[in-house]
């Protein structure tokens, strides 16, 4: 591998990137203000709410406008686009559907990789500090989530999770017989569950 010193921008993952485009991007979220648009942005991932077709097209040329030009950036252009909200987008990693707030099948899909490593047999870790592991990827994955309409998924996610718990437990593969390891005895290993951290009741 080879490091190239560079003299612009700040490294992707940095702790200090966020903070420089919020400086940054300051002049864009009040400039839209200013011509009367409602922007929610957070660092540089934004939704310009509009009640019709056409204000979305303004606002669309506004703040192409306004980054390009005056702020010298660009807009992605496969993300960037209108969409009535009954279509859906995805926006911080959410599914805006209607009124709902849905957890994508790929954010799933992740989380479920994460538990796979965790909880395999043939790792050396005891059950102590596979616990501790396991509970630190459900904690975030719940915390953030958990605010969606989210609570089938989350049930389903935590009984796959307590057949993995419980194959690791008897150093088995998944099957029927994993179920006589009951719940409770994983709660008093530790283990925390997402649906404890739903925030909401769908």
């Amino acid at each position: 591998d080879q490091f190239h010193e560079t003299v612009i921008g700040s490294p992707q993952g940095g702790v200090i990137s966020p903070l420089l485009a919020n400086i940054y991007l300051n002049h864009f979220d009040w400039s839209m203000k200013e011509l009367g648009f409602a922007v929610v942005r957070y660092a540089d991932d934004a939704v310009i709410l509009c009640k019709t077709k056409e204000a979305a097209g303004a606002a669309y040329e506004a703040a192409k406008s306004i980054l390009e030009e005056e702020l010298h950036l660009r807009m992605h252009p496969e993300k960037t686009k209108i969409v009535h909200f009954d279509e859906g987008f995805r926006f911080l990693g959410f599914d805006f559907w209607k009124g709902y707030l849905l957890l994508p099948e790929t954010k799933v899909k992740k989380y479920k990789d994460k538990i796979r490593k965790i909880t395999r047999r043939q790792q050396g870790n005891n059950l102590d500090e596979m616990i501790k592991q396991l509970n630190e990827v459900v904690r975030g994955f719940g915390n953030y989530f958990g605010i969606g309409n989210v609570k089938k998924k989350f049930l389903a996610l935590d009984k796959w999770t307590r057949m993995r718990v419980r194959a690791f437990i008897r150093k088995k593969k998944s099957t029927v017989s994993n179920s006589l390891l009951p719940n409770k005895l994983l709660e008093e290993v530790g283990m925390v569950f997402l649906t404890n951290l739903l925030t909401t009741r769908f």
